[in-house]
């Protein structure tokens, strides 16, 4: 994977990573402002996976995205929003990254 599709895949997962934890406070405290700026992480971070597809086969690019996102996701609820880990949840998510280890070893390196 090129330096280029990493960096552009690494802002992805971050604008989304900011989406989601905002879109948490909104569900808090309902501001309309808030949810605007959602809406606009959201938008932007698949802009910035649509520059990774054009290096890495689409199905492995979301593969990555989604992985990294909710792994980095369920860390923020457990450390921020103080919501529940346990087994079931670190087994999904090593299974979840495990996926993704053979969608990769299974993709051609570029498009």
């Amino acid at each position: 994977m090129s330096p280029r599709a990493i960096l552009f895949l690494a802002g992805a997962v971050g604008t989304e990573l900011v989406a989601v934890t905002v879109m948490k406070l909104v569900a808090d405290h309902n501001s309309l402002l808030s949810l605007l700026f959602m809406y606009a992480m959201i938008g932007l971070s698949f802009y910035l996976l649509s520059f990774v597809v054009l290096d890495v086969p689409m199905g492995l690019a979301y593969a990555m995205w989604e992985a990294s996102g909710m792994t980095a996701v369920t860390i923020i609820g457990y450390l921020l929003f103080a919501e529940p880990m346990n087994a079931a949840k670190l087994i999904g998510l090593a299974l979840l990254i495990s996926g993704v280890i053979i969608v990769k070893l299974n993709s051609p390196e570029e498009t």
